[in-house]
């Protein structure tokens, strides 16, 4: 859990610094606006427990929604400019992905690789938990919490429903192939080893609103959308001098 907070709040450091290398700015009428916007969906006491929660005055609020916009503008600029669905997009994710396909509702547990932990370490200590999940009959749910390094894995490693498409091809692969209550031999990638665990399949609905096309086009939109963001924070990474101070 540490782990996964200090790499969100890596990545948005590093968000912040590209969008000033890319003299992207924010006025303080962006920020009034959006502060505005979220005393009017609060009420006073909620506002207040908001602040207090958060270990916040208004005035570091007031920085920290500046710091989103600036994010918001840099990921406009660097990544949502560059995404375009053509029309072979829309026929290759109509056989597979289609609004109105399969879904699966899917838990998740993340071990990552570090500089602390080797890819081999990574892999045996998944095969622990997921021996304890099957021979032993462990909670999915707890051992996430202990052991994920995913964001999700304070809640369990709950991902909701998901489609094809929406994880990494390694792990699509593996889900198509797993039925409710089965659990996944761990499963190597860039980010760590996972393992999966299918909770239940059904057949997806349109978003209300939506026509079937417009829906697969905004499904589309959203997994380039996804894939260029994280090719974009890596990249940032990659270029990054980053220390962790000792604790």
């Amino acid at each position: 859990m540490r782990r996964a907070v200090v790499q969100r709040l890596i990545e948005e450091r590093l968000m912040v610094q590209e969008a000033k290398r890319l003299g992207l700015t924010a006025s303080s009428d962006e920020v009034v606006e959006r502060l505005t916007q979220l005393r009017e969906r609060l009420s006073a006491e909620q506002y207040d427990k908001m602040l207090g929660q958060a270990g916040l005055n208004e005035e570091q609020l007031k920085l920290k929604i500046k710091e989103q916009v600036l994010v918001q503008k840099a990921i406009e600029q660097a990544v949502r400019s560059k995404i375009q669905v053509t029309p072979s997009d829309l026929a290759k994710a109509s056989t597979t992905e289609a609004p109105g396909a399969e879904e699966v509702q899917v838990q998740h547990l993340l071990i990552r690789v570090t500089s602390e932990r080797s890819a081999e370490e990574a892999m045996k200590l998944a095969n622990r938990l997921r021996a304890q999940l099957v021979e032993e009959g462990a909670d999915f749910g707890a051992l996430a919490k202990e052991h994920s390094e995913d964001p999700h894995g304070s809640e369990g490693g709950q991902l909701g429903w998901i489609r094809r498409g929406q994880l990494l091809p390694e792990l699509d692969e593996v889900l198509a192939q797993l039925q409710p209550s089965e659990v996944s031999e761990p499963v190597q990638t860039r980010l760590g080893v996972h393992i999966l665990k299918v909770l239940d399949r059904r057949t997806g609905a349109l978003p209300k609103g939506m026509t079937a096309q417009q829906a697969l086009e905004n499904q589309v939109y959203q997994e380039k959308f996804t894939q260029l963001l994280t090719r974009w924070v890596e990249e940032l990474k990659s270029k990054a001098y980053i220390r962790l101070a000792d604790e």
